[in-house]
């Protein structure tokens, strides 16, 4: 299990090893074991995600443009507010710190898996990443709750917190399958 000193010096020889993405990457990746692991891989899709969507709320064009701009804007309004819940919970009451350096590349990586490598604008291409998106975050949500069970972190309110940021992810699909319903 790490703690939040094995973190910290991972951080500092990362640092002074002047590491890349690639290699921040398989560092996050070594750390699959134990619930700080998920704490940051969770952390990252919700940074992701929040990313995701305020970018389809810029770009999106098409003959649904508005309907589609404010269908965005609301999902990453609801996004970074969860992300923003789950941080503090995790930096100020559990005590782990969110490294840059180690999620900077595994919040690339859910981009790209989640994203249109041609930059696509159209509303009903950004709706069906986005509707992947939220199913991953609602899996990895699930598996964090699975993961605490036993666990010291596992608190009432914790519990609390990620069943809301699951509640407002499982909304956002939601309104996400409803979007593409009502084209066909």
């Amino acid at each position: 299990m790490f703690n939040k000193v094995k973190i910290a010096q991972i951080i500092k020889e990362a640092q002074e090893a002047g590491v890349d993405g690639a290699e921040a990457s398989k560092i996050l990746n070594e750390m699959k074991s134990g619930p700080e692991a998920k704490f940051l891989q969770t952390f990252c899709a919700l940074e992701a995600i929040a990313a995701l969507h305020q970018h389809a709320h810029w770009n999106v064009k098409g003959e649904n443009f508005y309907e589609d701009h404010l269908l965005f804007e609301r999902l990453y309004h609801n996004s970074t507010g969860s992300l923003d819940r789950f941080a503090e919970k995790l930096i100020g009451l559990i005590q782990i710190p969110i490294p840059a350096i180690l999620t900077s590349k595994k919040i690339s990586e859910y981009l790209e898996k989640w994203s249109s490598v041609d930059g696509q604008t159209k509303g009903e291409i950004l709706v069906k990443e986005a509707l992947a998106a939220e199913k991953d975050v609602i899996a990895l949500l699930r598996e964090l709750s699975d993961e605490l069970d036993g666990s010291p972190f596992k608190t009432l309110g914790f519990d609390d917190l990620i069943g809301n940021i699951a509640s407002v992810h499982e909304e956002s699909l939601y309104l996400l399958q409803q979007r593409l319903s009502s084209r066909s």
